[in-house]
């Protein structure tokens, strides 16, 4: 019923792309824009874009095959650019333009072309700056790269050879190592243009006049500052709540499917310390560690203000200014380098055996113990993230030693964290639950919250 805009002589293949794009841009629904019901013209437009993608995939594809690599990016690349048809992304590509044109001076590396460097720089970018995933990037990459195949009046059969070869290029590149080691620096390079953004948005169609007043515009960044801190702080409160009753819900669900019925019929015995434990240490130490997270504070907020006042007044500069990246690693020492990797495995074995130690002398038996690490590592890769956002605006992110050390502790636990993540979210009934089931009545929660903390605050002010 959904695919009748789409003309194709291969209806499964024109379902498989329409399957797709509502995976792909599936917010765009939330938006009020019904995909389905466009005008006459953004439909053609629709048809002649899977039109392309069906022939190429007769050159990559013999017969059909969902699980063809190759095929799996285009679908993601076909829904990419229907995505920007429906919805432009003007605002979107002037500012990773700008961020691209701000950072790239600052990474000069030796050994490597130019052109090379130019699309690792490019996937820094666009990761750290809209948290664009492999098909996008490989997408925005390919309209570089090969722009005449996306143009609707193109002959697309002289075209489809140089598209692949880019596409087969850009698939090769777009995980190198060496885009690990770039996209550290270029997030650190984030915050002034995260605040130019947000005073873009907050003042659209008013910039100018304010840029051009530079007290006005040094009054618009720093409320446009402090709005970003108190939005942060909304944010990381959200998260912390989000990801408390996400653990909390599905550890119940762990205890009634697995650790129950094992205790029941394997263990032979309930112990109630290792259940009750393993419900609520999960939860509260996410409160906990959320008690650790620090917002950016005034000086970190001046700083950002004069910076960002660069980067409009004098962009040049702003571009030169601060640390260069060549990607040369710092000299090491072979047999102090040894000795930190024979450290940092006893990390590993020290953490998790104790941990296994502490649980066993408390009864808790083979699954119990599983179960209590998979958690625990879930929660602090959970505030880890969310600590990650609270320094989204922080120009100077120091290391010092109590940092150091609370690092070098919670390493091996963050790193487990960081791989059942990455499984987890493979399970889309999970994924399911926490976006549509939690997240629609959290949202609506805060906001009725905040409302009443709003009328509260007013009606204390008229009695002052």
């Amino acid at each position: 019923k959904k695919t009748h805009l789409i003309i194709s002589e291969k209806p499964r293949e024109s379902l498989d792309i329409a399957y797709e794009i509502q995976s792909q841009i599936g917010f765009i629904l939330n938006k009020k824009i019904d995909l389905f019901f466009l005008d006459e013209g953004k439909t053609k437009q629709i048809e002649a874009i899977i039109g392309r993608y069906l022939h190429l995939k007769e050159q990559i594809v013999s017969g059909y095959s969902k699980k063809n690599s190759l095929w799996d990016i285009l679908l993601g690349c076909a829904a990419s650019e229907i995505d920007e048809l429906i919805v432009l992304p003007t605002k979107r590509e002037a500012l990773v333009k700008y961020f691209y044109l701000a950072v790239r001076p600052k990474i000069v590396m030796s050994g490597i072309a130019e052109e090379k460097l130019d699309m690792y720089v490019f996937v820094c970018v666009e990761k750290a700056l809209v948290q664009a995933d492999e098909k996008l990037i490989t997408y925005h990459l390919l309209r570089m790269s090969s722009p005449d195949w996306f143009s609707f009046g193109s002959d697309r059969a002289d075209l489809s050879k140089q598209l692949l070869n880019a596409l087969t290029f850009i698939n090769q590149n777009i995980n190198e190592p060496l885009v690990n080691r770039i996209y550290p620096f270029v997030r650190n390079q984030l915050p002034t243009v995260l605040l130019l953004r947000d005073f873009l948005l907050a003042n659209a169609g008013n910039t100018k006049d304010i840029a051009q007043n530079e007290v006005e515009f040094n009054k618009a960044l720093n409320k446009t500052a402090l709005k970003a801190i108190k939005d942060t702080r909304k944010t990381i409160r959200r998260a912390v709540v989000r990801s408390f009753i996400y653990i909390f819900l599905t550890k119940m669900i762990f205890a009634l499917l697995l650790e129950l019925p094992y205790d029941f019929y394997v263990a032979k015995e309930v112990v109630v310390l290792p259940l009750a434990i393993n419900t609520l240490f999960p939860p509260l130490l996410l409160i906990l560690l959320s008690t650790m997270f620090k917002l950016p504070g005034s000086q970190n907020t001046k700083k950002l203000v004069e910076k960002t006042k660069v980067a409009v007044y004098n962009f040049a500069a702003f571009a030169k200014d601060g640390n260069f990246f060549d990607g040369q690693e710092a000299k090491r020492r072979p047999v102090l380098t040894s000795f930190f990797y024979m450290l940092y495995l006893a990390g590993f074995v020290f953490t998790f055996g104790a941990i296994n130690s502490v649980l066993a002398s408390l009864g808790f038996n083979l699954l119990s113990r599983v179960i209590f690490v998979f958690f625990v590592a879930l929660v602090t890769f959970f505030a880890y993230h969310i600590r990650s956002s609270a320094k989204e605006y922080q120009l100077e992110k120091r290391q010092g030693i109590i940092t150091s050390l609370l690092d070098f502790i919670f390493l091996p636990i963050l790193r487990a964290g960081q791989i059942l993540s990455g499984s987890i979210a493979k399970l889309n009934m999970l994924v399911f639950i926490f976006d549509f089931i939690l997240e629609a009545p959290l949202k609506t929660i805060f906001d009725v919250l905040e409302e009443w903390f709003r009328f509260i605050k007013a009606k204390r002010e008229e009695i002052i």
